[in-house]
């Protein structure tokens, strides 16, 4: 079998020089840009036809099968490549007319034009996550995900393993302190993942894929679980794509994890949580999250959680929401937790009936309480900042942020809990209904919700303040101000 280095070379379309130069052990590759092909059995789609200068890229399904109302299904598409420098993109589907498609985020940064041919065309110079959305925010089903990712060297050594091509499947993988695991470009591994220790670490441009094992129905430890050991030697999980997962999809605890370009694609019930966080010392970054249900809850189930940043990153959430604090909690704390420089995005109008209840669900909502204590859950220092909130088309009242002291036993949450903040939403531009709810309120006098700051909050351009429509404040809420600077 070829080695991972040289199949990069094979597999390279655009090299700056024109020819391929010997790659030393640990060299950057001097490559402008790297397709992979996909391997055999991968689920591939003809409904959209993306080159990059000139070259095929690989396109994706992340679930178009019909599941019924049951199990609703939420198509949308996604492909993958790496570069170095500046590069043509030219996306065409025989499906989706794109005479009135957007890029997002920013999209007019990257030059995008309609040519004459139907076809969408626009150059991007850097790593970045973009979306082609057909029909604008008139419907976030059916777009296109394209993920570029940096050029980077593959590691080498005595405790590298490397998974290439579509092997047969695993029940599951483990990744022990001091190992890494390679997940090469195009490659398709249908297997369970567990990684745990010091040091421990996922990398690589390739698909994770979970839909082989019916919803909740695979083996112990989750789809992708993740144990922190030490915060000075974290778990690392850096650039791969994990599909369809069939309950929460990352599932982590311990102390110590960085969660730096992973992907998330799924596209049905069945997924559960993209992220279902338990652990503390925890960073996320440039992620890409895109799920059936809450994309990043906060939960504690395996005790406190403390010092949590999620930055630079696109949270897609098709039914639920995007951000959620305190359910199915066991810890006392959740605190000193920060979100910043988000893009939220809020797919509403469903396929069929069985979402309709989900479009009473908040974009960040923190729900303090917890499954069984002897104190009330507490949740202090959380800071939301620098955060864009994009709702889908929908003619109807909508929700975009809730912070209660709850007690929901179907979902158990048996006892409730307490907001103490200091609580501080920071530039928060929500757009779609300009009357969306925020509502904060407490369970009674021993289980309140006190200082909550919102500083710059915006519906459509909109500021808003506590005399705003939509803006509810219980008789168990205190502290709560609204302000522009």
């Amino acid at each position: 079998m070829l080695s991972i280095a040289m199949n990069v070379f094979l597999f390279t379309i655009l090299i700056l020089t024109g020819a391929a130069p010997v790659q030393a052990s640990g060299e950057k590759p001097s490559l402008k840009v790297i397709v992979y092909p996909a391997a055999p059995g991968s689920p591939l789609s003809e409904d959209y036809e993306v080159t990059v200068e000139g070259q095929k890229v690989p396109v994706y399904t992340a679930g178009v099968e019909t599941r019924g109302k049951a199990h609703q299904n939420h198509p949308y598409y996604f492909c993958y490549f790496d570069l170095e420098g500046e590069v043509t993109v030219r996306v065409r589907s025989r499906v989706y007319p794109l005479h009135q498609a957007i890029l997002h985020p920013n999209g007019e940064a990257f030059l995008p034009r309609v040519e004459s041919d139907g076809s969408l065309k626009f150059t991007v110079n850097r790593p970045v996550k973009v979306t082609v959305m057909p029909k604008g925010f008139a419907e976030l089903l059916r777009v296109l995900h394209i993920f570029v990712n940096p050029i980077e060297p593959i590691p080498e050594g005595p405790n590298v393993r490397v998974l290439e091509g579509c092997p047969p499947v695993q029940d599951r993988i483990y990744v022990n302190a001091g190992e890494t695991l390679y997940v090469a470009g195009g490659a398709f591994i249908r297997a369970n993942v567990t990684v745990a220790g010091k040091g421990a670490k996922v990398l690589g441009r390739g698909i994770i894929d979970f839909s082989t094992w019916p919803r909740f129905e695979g083996p112990p430890g989750g789809p992708f679980r993740v144990i922190g050991e030490d915060p000075n030697d974290p778990v690392v999980i850096d650039g791969v794509i994990l599909r369809q997962g069939w309950r929460a999809t990352i599932s982590t605890s311990g102390r110590g994890i960085r969660l730096r370009n992973v992907k998330v694609v799924s596209s049905s019930v069945v997924n559960d949580d993209p992220v279902w966080n338990s652990a503390s010392d925890v960073i996320m970054e440039d992620l890409f999250l895109r799920g059936d249900d809450d994309c990043i809850g906060i939960k504690g189930n395996q005790g406190d959680v403390r010092n949590v940043i999620v930055r630079d990153s696109q949270l897609w959430s098709d039914r639920a929401r995007n951000i959620i604090f305190g359910p199915e909690s066991r810890g006392d704390v959740i605190e000193n937790i920060r979100f910043t420089n988000l893009d939220l995005y809020r797919h509403i109008t469903a396929n069929d009936t069985s979402s309709s209840k989900c479009i009473g669900c908040y974009a960040i909502c923190i729900h303090a309480g917890g499954r069984s204590f002897d104190k009330p859950q507490r949740v202090a220092n959380v800071v939301f900042e620098d955060i864009r909130i994009h709702s889908e088309a929908f003619d109807g009242r909508l929700n975009l942020v809730e912070i209660r002291a709850v007690m929901q036993k179907q979902w158990g949450v048996h006892e409730p809990g307490a907001v103490d903040g200091p609580v501080v939403f920071r530039n928060i531009y929500y757009y779609g209904d300009p009357l969306a709810r925020i509502a904060v309120d407490g369970y009674d006098e021993e289980h309140l919700v006190q200082n909550i700051r919102f500083v710059n909050l915006f519906r459509n351009g909109v500021p808003v303040g506590p005399d705003s429509e939509g803006v509810f404040v219980g008789r168990f809420a205190r502290q709560v101000s609204f302000s522009v600077e």
